[in-house]
């Protein structure tokens, strides 16, 4: 009987907890259901390639150190990853967007299933009480904004941290050992979420330290290692190349206030700008039903915290509840002013620029604070009522109907994906531009907008489309829009472009987010309504290369007056010249240039010369700015004057509408301001302008292989080869060896791309490679090995453990 009763109890546990998973995986299908109707998804963030081998692609891009998208650029986050490869895996027996679909829905039954059982073993509570809490996150608010933003790594490390509270919340453990390694594996894992990495690695340390004393101690060190060793690659990043790409992170106070929820959205965890979760809501009518609910859950939560005062683990759950809801609070809450000043004065703070993202895990401490009320009979009943009652109405978001505009996936067209394979197979290595270029992109005539799920690497030919275009790529997108087709051949060679895809049925908005001003000047407006029009015809173009060998290269002030070949070098990079002094930029945060100044990247569309122009800050009709002495006698400032007339120190200077140049300021401090026009001003204050020689132009000699997988180029160049040009964003990390000649120079190529000087005793053999890549590549492998070295002791414990039993006579068998 006893052994009758064992039986029927396993049973029935076993059938309860395949009725949880089953129940979670139904609710995650549902959830995904739009993923399953096409494959093109345009919505913010939505970055998921079409091509199997873009998939593969992709992985190779985030684990590189150099992310050669666009122009090119140090990556920040270098990651050999265990998703990576189950990506790689299963895209070899099945569809990119069948591999998408199965990711989002083992992510979302991941959260259901670990919040339930993390509810059921902290509070010892059962399966059909604790399943509604499982639903409650999986259906929450944070995961439905996450989904239609398009934040997919995101999804995937809030599983992986529910894992960790799962591993780590103790219960009945029998191997303490293996559940705090397994503990670490899944905080390992959340890496690819920088916030939640964060979270999952203070608790592992805390709860090693304070809780799991169960665990061997070296075990428990050995675990935390495991996970910490997983950002050793991006620490590596930060102290090379890295620290450049970080600077676009830089914390600003209008986007942080963007990213913080207001009062009382932080509260309920509904959402921040675009608040996804709070529309949907506001369509389906049940805002009122689910606000209440969630008030009533705040005071659930604080009424459970009174009730288990007296418990470290509800203590600590609590607190982190209320921390990570403070962090969402933001910049509206009462960590303002900390959270001001961290922004405002540490760069390193820009990678946690995304304050929303602490709202995931703060909702799901919530629910498991919420269920350690469920042991209690006489709150019992009302908890599990409301747990069904508040996931009924968190289900309302997710209807049928509610999906449209929020999130929409369309099949690919059949043509369009004919010319991506054909991509794939064209021989050479150049870049490959999609039209539209400027992101955001959607389907006409719909409202939703975002990345282009196509730009994504087609074989050996990278995709030259970022969410903005810069350098070359943007100068050739203007002169494009003006029928200047000739010009942007040249400018499209520039930039590694040889070949161009067109996407007619998408569009761009871009160009419309900034409408003229009902006082603006007429020649603004016409500026504007050209970079609108429709283009009809796209330049056919010669083959580039990624890597080229030239007799010489021009030598140019004025990028515009460029006109032969297919590169340049800039008079100020060929002569060395130097800021002898920074300007204080007093750009306007929200990018308005009407009466003000604004970051000249921001409006570089805006007319080819712009583009060309470089970095700097512009102003319509602006306030003056100030030029420093710069302890010298004379200095020099460089600018670009669309139209109107420029005024130094308050005298009108000569300089043509229309024309760029070197303005020399007297002694002492010095102003600029623009009257009826368009004014762009440089970084920096230089003690001489540039020396520009005559025009020479230059004639490509030899294309040479490069593999943008591993980062190296190679062969062989001709005698005369006096240049040698590499397509990709300048790095003193861009390295050149040279067998038969000497490297005289590295510089600055056609505004962005890496040049070097040779000197040649004959035809030689040349090699370039990315110096760090080796490093990071090591680095990073180790960290994975570590990981999956961890992984397989864990699987193989229990059968090591009953090998040693036998042996040692055991009756475990």
């Amino acid at each position: 009987m006893p052994q009758a009763r064992a039986y029927s109890s396993f049973v029935k546990t076993a059938a309860l907890r395949l009725c949880v998973v089953v129940g979670a995986i139904s609710t995650a299908i549902w959830q995904c259901r739009e993923l399953w109707t096409g494959e093109l998804i345009y919505r913010q963030d939505w970055t998921w390639p079409i091509l199997r081998g873009q998939l593969e692609a992709a992985a190779v891009q985030n684990e590189s150190p150099w992310n050669f998208g666009g122009l090119g650029n140090a990556s920040i986050a270098p990651l050999h990853h265990p998703l990576f490869i189950a990506w790689s895996m299963l895209c070899a027996v099945m569809g990119a967007n069948t591999v998408l679909g199965l990711t989002l829905v083992a992510a979302f039954a991941t959260i259901g299933c670990g919040v339930a059982s993390i509810v059921r073993r902290l509070w010892g509570i059962g399966y059909i009480a604790s399943f509604p809490l499982g639903l409650c996150a999986q259906l929450g608010a944070p995961v439905f904004n996450k989904l239609v933003a398009g934040h997919l790594y995101y999804l995937v490390a809030l599983a992986a941290l529910v894992v960790t509270l799962r591993f780590l919340s103790g219960g009945s453990e029998k191997r303490p050992n293996i559940a705090f390694l397994a503990a670490s594996l899944a905080a390992g894992f959340s890496i690819i979420q920088i916030q939640l990495y964060v979270v999952a690695i203070v608790l592992l340390t805390l709860s090693a330290i304070f809780l799991r004393k169960d665990a061997h101690p070296v075990v428990r060190m050995f675990g935390v290692f495991i996970a910490s060793a997983q950002i050793a690659p991006q620490l590596y990043a930060a102290v090379g190349d890295a620290p450049r790409a970080y600077l676009m992170l830089a914390p600003q106070v209008s986007w942080e206030f963007n990213n913080s929820a207001p009062f009382p959205s932080a509260l309920y965890l509904l959402g921040y700008s675009p608040h996804y979760a709070e529309t949907a809501l506001g369509i389906a009518r049940s805002s009122a039903l689910v606000i209440f609910n969630l008030q009533l859950g705040i005071v659930l939560g604080l009424t459970a915290f009174v009730v288990n005062r007296r418990s470290g683990i509800a203590i600590g759950v609590c607190l982190s509840w209320v921390i990570l809801t403070l962090l969402v609070w933001g910049f509206y809450g009462p960590l303002s002013m900390p959270l001001n000043f961290a922004f405002s004065h540490g760069a390193a703070f820009g990678v946690f620029r995304e304050l929303y993202h602490f709202a995931g895990p703060a909702w799901v401490f919530e629910l498991i604070l919420i269920g350690s009320l469920v042991p209690y009979r006489k709150m019992r009943i009302a908890v599990v009522l409301y747990s069904c009652m508040l996931a009924i109405s968190l289900g309302t978001m997710w209807a049928n109907s509610l999906f449209d505009g929020l999130l929409s996936s369309v099949h690919a067209p059949g043509a369009f994906v004919a010319a991506m394979k054909r991509e794939a197979k064209r021989p050479g290595n150049g870049r490959f531009l999609l039209w539209p270029a400027e992101w955001p992109v959607g389907i006409r005539g719909s409202d939703a907008m975002g990345n282009d799920p196509a730009a994504y690497p087609l074989g050996d030919h990278v995709a030259a489309n970022e969410f903005r275009l810069s350098g070359p790529l943007e100068v050739a997108a203007g002169l494009i829009r003006r029928g200047r087709l000739q010009e942007a051949r040249r400018w499209l060679a520039a930039g590694g472009i040889d070949s161009l895809i067109a996407e007619p049925w998408l569009t761009s908005n871009l160009l419309d987010r900034a409408p003229p001003i009902p006082h603006a000047a007429e020649w603004l407006v016409s500026l504007i309504r050209a970079n609108q029009s429709p283009v009809r015809h796209l330049p056919s173009l010669s083959k580039t290369c990624m890597l080229c060998a030239y007799s010489n290269l021009p030598v140019v002030a004025d990028a515009m007056n460029w006109k032969g070949g297919d590169a340049y070098l800039d008079a100020s990079s060929f002569e060395g010249t130097r800021n002898v002094c920074e300007l204080s930029l007093p750009f306007d945060r929200k990018g308005f240039i009407a009466g003000g100044w604004g970051r000249l990247s921001d409006w570089a569309w805006l007319d080819p010369r712009l583009a060309a122009f470089g970095d700097g800050i512009i102003t319509w009709g602006g306030s003056r700015i100030h030029i420093p002495d710069c302890n010298r006698a004379r200095r020099y400032v460089r600018v670009l004057l669309l139209s109107g007339h420029l005024f130094v120190d308050g005298h009108r200077a000569a300089l043509k509408p229309g024309r760029q140049g070197w303005i020399a300021l007297p002694a002492g401090e010095g102003s600029l301001s623009v009257a009826r026009g368009v004014l762009a001003v440089g970084n920096g204050v230089v003690a001489a302008p540039p020396r520009a020689p005559a025009l020479t132009p230059n004639v490509v000699e030899h294309m040479l292989r490069f593999d943008w997988r591993h980062g190296i180029g190679s062969g062989t160049v001709p005698a005369g080869t006096r240049w040698l040009v590499l397509k990709t964003a300048y790095s003193t990390n861009w390295r050149l060896s040279v067998s038969g000649g000497a490297v005289l120079a590295h510089l600055v190529a056609s505004g962005y791309a890496n040049a070097w000087r040779l000197r040649l005793h004959g035809s030689a053999t040349v090699r370039v490679w990315y110096a760090r890549w080796a490093a990071t590549e090591a680095i990073a492998s180790a960290a994975l090995y570590l990981w999956i070295l961890t992984l397989v002791v864990c699987f193989l414990q229990v059968p090591i453990e009953a090998a040693f039993a036998v042996a040692r006579g055991s009756d475990l068998m």
